[in-house]
């Protein structure tokens, strides 16, 4: 994705002293935001440094876009005219392939899927439609399902009992709906992934219906490869079913084997009697796992690497109202193992969604969720890296040229050898190897962004911008 880079004048970053991760208390960004904020995605939207925030309100059908300040405040911005009704979900990506991202949104009970166009300076153009006439239009997942190099869609009709999906031409057009299934009852969210690793996207559905208690999680195999048609083939058995309210399902590599599991959250509708559960597929059958954890009706599920150790930990928030932890995680130990939940929050109410994103470009993620319960949108600051001032480091090692388009060189290190790793911005780890000031490292395959590059025998970061 390209983007319009500032640049920033601190361009190294002193030696860092690592701590326990732990996060700030809440800041709230706006605390009277749409009725009920249900929806919510981050990214850069007006073409600087800065991770910003979008949500989308489900009874104040409000569109609201927040730009970071990049000093840990953001600013609410005029908002995005719409005609959706109750919005359930939000998504920022480029649609058209101009390289800025767009705004797309769902709107359950107008029954369609619109998107709104970015200019690359967080100026957005009037609705357009990409499918209407969708009953309930609950979820929607972009994905390249026929493998054309276009995104596609798939769209979950919560009232009419079926998902489809939709073709896309890399423009923000689609074509007519291809049904998936239509036996279903009230799909709610979805996920897609390759988990047959035969080249193509499947798809994962959870359902949510009313009243409560014979809900599931179906799996989709997409027939592509070998058989070359774009059919689905519904999995014979659920990967579970009789459970509750569905409101979260995942694919992910929960247990690092390169082996697709799945992550569902039973919110149920009755206080305190949802479950968080785990999914690994042994080749035959869905081993479950339930999760220890103190939120008695677990919402959204993530996973992203929290502490920097290079595997991703558990973020689960809470759609409980009242007191109670709202956010909490799970340390990754390895090997399908976790630490008990850590709570990073006890003072929101209906904690639905969250998003993560490094907000203060610091080096480890942050947290912006929404309170439906209580018209607010709030931050919590990862505190793990604390920058400290090493002159000596400082003086002697950097990356250049910095910003850069392809290739950097590190100077300062002289002919001495270093173990090297690089992270994005989400603490993905995306190279590492041992280099000295003498070999380039080429950039030019990343995206624009800001990138942490750590020297792990110094113990010492930099980070660099590429544009």
């Amino acid at each position: 994705m390209k983007q319009k880079l500032h640049f920033l004048i601190a361009i190294l970053l002193p030696v860092i002293v690592v701590a326990q991760t732990t996060f700030a208390p809440k800041v709230t960004i706006n605390p009277n935001t749409g009725a009920s904020p249900y929806a919510i995605d981050s990214g850069f939207i007006n073409g600087d440094a800065f991770a910003d925030i979008v949500i989308g309100t489900a009874n104040g059908n409000t569109i609201e876009w927040y730009l970071n300040n990049g000093d840990g405040t953001f600013t609410i911005q005029p908002l995005i005219s719409n005609s959706l009704n109750f919005i359930t979900g939000v998504e920022l990506i480029d649609l058209n392939g101009d390289g800025f991202l767009d705004i797309v949104a769902n709107g359950l009970f107008s029954n369609n899927v619109v998107w709104f166009e970015n200019d690359g300076n967080g100026n957005f153009g009037s609705q357009q439609a990409l499918v209407s006439g969708v009953s309930g239009a609950a979820d929607f997942v972009f994905a390249d399902i026929n493998n054309d190099g276009d995104l596609d869609l798939v769209v979950a009709a919560y009232l009419g009992n079926s998902v489809s999906w939709y073709a896309g031409d890399g423009s923000g057009n689609f074509g007519a709906a291809n049904l998936i299934d239509n036996t279903i009852t009230a799909p709610g969210s979805m996920s897609m992934s390759d988990v047959d690793n035969d080249g193509d996207l499947d798809l994962v559905v959870a359902t949510a219906s009313t009243p409560q208690g014979n809900n599931s999680v179906q799996v989709y195999r997409n027939d592509l490869f070998p058989e070359g048609t774009n059919t689905f083939t519904k999995e014979t058995n659920p990967v579970t079913a009789n459970k509750l309210y569905f409101f979260n399902v995942m694919f992910e590599d929960v247990d690092g084997d390169s082996n697709f599991d799945i992550l569902a959250s039973d919110l149920s509708t009755s206080p305190g009697t949802g479950n968080f559960y785990w999914y690994e597929f042994d080749g035959t059958d869905y081993i479950e796992t339930q999760f220890t954890t103190s939120i008695g009706n677990p919402a959204s599920v993530r996973m992203a690497d929290l502490d920097n150790d290079g595997i991703k930990d558990i973020i689960l928030s809470s759609g409980s109202s009242g007191t109670g932890n709202d956010v909490v995680w799970f340390k990754n130990l390895g090997a399908g193992s976790f630490a008990a939940e850590a709570v990073i929050d006890a003072t929101q109410s209906q904690a639905y969604v969250f998003t993560i994103a490094d907000f203060d470009n610091d080096g480890d993620l942050d947290i912006a969720s929404a309170a439906f319960n209580q018209n607010a949108l709030n931050y919590f600051e990862n505190e793990l890296i604390t920058l400290s001032v090493n002159e000596v480091e400082s003086s002697k090692i950097s990356v250049f040229p910095n910003p850069s388009n392809e290739i950097i060189y590190l100077k300062g290190i002289e002919n001495a050898f270093y173990t090297v790793v690089i992270f994005n911005q989400f603490g993905q780890k995306v190279f590492q190897g041992v280099q000295n000031e003498n070999q380039d490292i080429d950039v030019k395959n990343y995206a624009s962004g800001i990138y942490y590059l750590q020297l792990l025998e110094k113990n010492a970061t930099i980070k660099f911008l590429k544009q």
